[in-house]
């Protein structure tokens, strides 16, 4: 299967043909090693010149264009998995079902690129072989959803080829309950609401979602309530998934003009979006000291609630924030002796639970 590959290039640094190419496109789907063939072999055109050496050089303006086929990956699932020393944190389990608590740095399943320690894996392992569509061709066993790799928190995977169906069913109805946590830059306002804008793949960066018209993307829709401002560098979110697309998150709340900290993506990662560095460099320099403690994005997983695919009892697993990130939000509370406990039950954002810190 191919793909065809259109991409203009808007950075005003040179750079090589299979660099860009490699930017731009989603290196699940590819190896570097078959980008750099396809080039080779007269695939790609740089403003309708045929390019055959990977180290050309492109600059602001180019029209890079050609074909790409998808990479066959070929693994031994079961074989690379006998390695894993399993390490998942699990919340339950049953003969149909695992919910387990996802670590940030693993992806979910074998790419190229990505051929062993994928929570696929992990999966595999603590369950000795049992996920549905294991033993066919199928490299994701058991996935019903996706987390990316730098975010943590709570999941679902299918043991049984009746649960799988029934899960899918249940992800693409909507009929569960999905809240991630998350530091932003910013206050955003109104402090709670509702992103409902479409999502598709950018149209000048293939590695990225984007907000689109209607007819070329998909529905999408956030709800979002802050639990604290922190003097306007950065606010304390609560984000409810109403649909579930790739990137849905960072991508609402970067067009929001508040972007996930730490996301290189989406959200300038670890340097404030420009719309706020004018107030955060009135305000004291405790909070952004911390936060450029971050190893990642600051987004988490944190409630997942859905029936029982098989006998229907509702189930509610809620993760803790994961500890990597978690010392930055504790930090930001305890800089005025607040202290947050992620046990609460309180999702309601009213005078009372809204904390304004540093105002």
């Amino acid at each position: 299967m191919s793909e065809t590959i259109i991409i203009k290039y808007d950075n005003d640094k040179k750079a090589r043909l299979d660099h860009v190419i490699t930017e731009y496109i989603d290196m699940d789907d590819y190896s570097r090693e078959q980008i750099v063939k396809h080039i080779k072999n007269g695939k790609f055109y740089v403003n309708d010149m045929s390019i055959t050496k990977p180290s050309f050089k492109i600059t602001y303006g180019d029209m890079i264009t050609g074909q790409l086929s998808k990479a066959t990956i070929k693994i031994d699932l079961w074989q690379s998995a006998k390695n894993i020393i399993p390490s998942l944190n699990i919340f339950y389990e049953d003969e149909d079902i695992i919910i387990f608590d996802k670590p940030a740095g693993l992806v979910m399943h074998p790419s190229a690129g990505h051929d062993n320690n994928t929570i696929v894996h992990h999966l595999l392992a603590h369950t000795k072989g049992q996920l549905a569509n294991f033993g066919t061709n199928d490299l994701r066993p058991g996935i019903v959803h996706r987390l990316d790799k730098y975010t943590s928190g709570v999941m679902v995977a299918a043991k049984t080829q009746r649960a799988y169906f029934a899960l899918t069913k249940i992800f693409a109805n909507h009929d569960l309950t999905r809240i991630y946590d998350c530091l932003v830059w910013g206050n955003p306002q109104p402090i709670a609401g509702d992103i409902n804008k479409p999502i598709g793949r950018s149209p000048h960066n293939r590695k990225k979602q984007a907000i689109v018209s209607a007819s070329q993307g998909k529905n999408a829709i956030t709800h979002y309530k802050a639990q604290a401002f922190f003097g306007g560098v950065c606010a304390h979110l609560r984000c409810q998934l109403e649909t579930g697309r790739t990137h849905q998150i960072r991508v609402h709340l970067s067009h929001k003009g508040h972007g996930v900290i730490g996301d290189d993506t989406y959200g300038r990662g670890k340097a404030p979006m420009p719309n706020h560095q004018q107030s955060i460099a009135k305000r004291h320099d405790k909070p952004l000291t911390l936060l450029n403690q971050l190893p990642r994005m600051a987004l988490h997983a944190s409630v997942l609630e859905f029936a029982h695919p098989i006998h229907g009892d509702y189930l509610n697993f809620e993760s803790p924030i994961a500890k990597d990130i978690n010392f930055v939000f504790d930090g930001l509370y305890a800089m005025r002796n607040i202290h947050y406990h992620h046990d609460s039950d309180d999702n309601d954002i009213n005078d009372d639970n809204v904390i304004y810190t540093y105002e």
